[in-house]
């Protein structure tokens, strides 16, 4: 199935994004926050996304981290063209994540 992110918009806390995600037929909506860090002087962003997102993507991290990679453009004022596709999920990792429709 095409995961396709739909919609990328800030929540009320501004550190935190609200991203809807089409998986086949079906659209997720999970938080995802972003928070700066500095390491040895330099500055690093950190993304994370909230539980369902986390069981949602943990068989397949490869998509989530493209997700988190828009959320990451989102949060530095990038142009993002929405809709984007960011990869393939299979139906046995949708059941495996024991996902249930949020939306």
């Amino acid at each position: 199935m095409n995961v396709r992110v739909m919609l990328i918009e800030p929540s009320t806390n501004p550190k935190a994004f609200n991203v809807v995600v089409l998986i086949g037929k079906s659209d997720y909506t999970f938080t995802i926050t972003v928070e700066t860090d500095k390491i040895a002087e330099q500055e690093i962003q950190i993304t994370n996304g909230d539980d369902f997102f986390c069981q949602t993507f943990q068989f397949n991290q490869i998509v989530g981290v493209e997700i988190c990679k828009l959320v990451s453009k989102i949060y530095n004022h990038q142009v993002v063209k929405l809709p984007v596709d960011v990869g393939e999920f299979y139906s046995e990792e949708l059941e495996s994540a024991s996902l249930e429709k949020v939306s």
